[in-house]
């Protein structure tokens, strides 16, 4: 269709749609679009979205709580005064978004493996990912542990692993699934683990 005319005699068709249609058709928007992405509450919905609010909608309250920017939201990580509604992890990567925001290099991943295989020899361990993909930089060291001796089981493998680098104050935090599996007996799934940049250069996130 090249033309608003061939649409004529079509039922539900408004004067109001057919001039949406004949500025589609002419400049491939229309003027009310181009209005709302240009507006000041579109730049800031759009860049809250990419930025910790995953809905709409929770971008939208944010706007409302009067954030308009990444930068609003680590300001008011910084103060302590982010709003009710942001886990735990969230939290964390905005009060550490500018470490976790440098890259990995290739050398530091081997280092770390290093580091983590003279402690558990009985493991054997292997850095997957980016690493395996031969990539210089990475945002995180993912790391693949397996016991030969299949005495135990993955969830132990980690946990006991997790434990050490906490032992030597190098977690920042740990993310997991369950209850916390540095206080409760029973070992729960850890998904993520962040280690304190001034213990370990720039090794920030073991992911296991």
């Amino acid at each position: 269709m090249n033309d608003s005319v061939q649409l004529s005699g079509l039922p539900f068709l408004t004067s109001s749609t057919m001039t949406k249609i004949e500025q589609i058709l002419a400049t491939g928007t229309t003027k009310k679009l181009e209005q709302f992405r240009n507006s000041e509450k579109s730049k800031a919905l759009l860049q809250l979205s990419k930025n910790f609010a995953k809905t709409g909608a929770k971008a939208n309250k944010l706007y409302v709580e009067g954030f308009r920017s990444l930068q609003d939201l680590l300001d008011a990580a910084k103060s302590g005064d982010l709003p009710i509604g942001f886990s735990k992890l969230q939290r964390f990567s905005l009060e550490n978004f500018k470490d976790l925001a440098q890259k990995i290099t290739k050398a530091e991943g081997d280092e770390f493996l290093k580091f983590v295989q003279d402690k558990f020899p009985k493991f054997k361990m292997m850095l997957v990912g980016a690493h395996r993909r031969k990539l210089q930089d990475m945002r995180s060291v993912e790391v693949l542990i397996c016991d030969p001796s299949k005495k135990n089981s993955p969830r132990k493998i980690i946990a006991e692993v997790v434990k050490f680098l906490n032992s030597q104050g190098a977690v920042a935090d740990v993310k997991y699934a369950g209850s916390n599996p540095m206080d409760e007996e029973e070992i729960k799934e850890i998904k993520g683990v962040f280690l304190k940049q001034e213990r370990r250069s720039s090794l920030k996130h073991l992911r296991s």
